[in-house]
């Protein structure tokens, strides 16, 4: 069963392209992405003239360029390998994208992701799983695509399952694509204000999805809620409401039932865990 278990995980190791650690294996093999599966990606995210796309573990470029030149984005590619950066700044001179887009020779911890619109991932599953703190605290809106592995409870928003040739001649393989968007950070206590002062909400925050808890002296209400990029809707419980997220308010924008009468009011992120009231 150790012999077994050994022999899967080389073979594993054999078949994912190469990334930055603490002490990486240069010995790794690359395996490129397909350029129709790196479109596809490219095409799950949405990815437009105005993104700056970024790969992590870029090896020899190809998603990178294939953004700049064929959606028009601006990207970055991150890759500790340096005959494959070379190799990578080499091809975005033939195809005329250098213009738009960076290869650095850079452990993919130590990057600046905050200018990523998109981020693309084919790495290892237990590095995505150390990547996903840093991927969460990126900017809301944040789409984040990962080929073939997935990140742990952090569901996806969207799955797409494609089938290619495979590497037998006549097989054919099946490769997951795995979209998430980063949701809005609003674990927090938010206090009303306005006609809503005197109402207190609560929100329990895992991924796109949270447990909120809203009282005053109607009553107190729980209620599931979708969180995505800018807004928080109630899933269950009485009444419907519905919260655009922006700069550490929450406006209502729709409102049903026993919170109608919060329509049109705004909530502020409590900064020291109680409300002034």
């Amino acid at each position: 069963m150790k012999l077994a278990t050994a022999l899967a995980a080389a073979m594993l190791a054999a078949a994912l392209p190469s990334f930055g650690a603490a002490e990486p294996d240069r010995h790794v093999p690359f395996v490129p992405t397909p350029d129709d599966v790196a479109v596809r990606m490219l095409e799950l995210a949405k990815v437009g003239p105005a993104d700056h796309v970024m790969d992590l573990g870029s090896g020899d470029g190809r998603i990178v360029i294939t953004a700049a030149r064929r959606f028009g984005a601006s990207g970055t590619g991150f890759e500790i390998i340096p005959h494959l950066v070379r190799q990578s700044r080499e091809r975005a001179r033939r195809e005329g994208v250098d213009g738009k887009v960076r290869f650095l020779e850079l452990d993919l911890f130590k990057a600046d992701l905050d200018p990523a619109t998109v981020i693309t991932l084919y790495l290892f599953p237990d590095v995505n799983l150390k990547l996903r703190p840093s991927l969460l605290a990126l900017k809301p809106g944040t789409r984040i695509v990962s080929h073939d592995f997935d990140m742990g409870d952090w569901k996806p928003d969207r799955t797409l399952t494609i089938r290619g040739p495979g590497k037998k001649p006549g097989s054919t393989r099946t490769r997951n694509l795995y979209l998430w968007v980063v949701p809005a950070d609003v674990d927090a206590l938010w206090c009303g204000e306005g006609n809503a002062t005197g109402t207190r909400m609560t929100i329990a925050q895992q991924y796109q999805r949270g447990t909120a808890t809203l009282s005053n002296v109607r009553g107190v209400y729980h209620f599931e809620a979708a969180i995505d990029a800018h807004r928080v809707t109630s899933l269950s419980g009485d009444g419907r409401i519905a919260f655009v997220e922006e700069k550490d308010m929450l406006h209502v924008r729709e409102a049903a039932g026993p919170f109608a009468h919060l329509q049109g009011t705004s909530f502020s992120k409590s900064c020291c865990g109680s409300c002034a009231y």
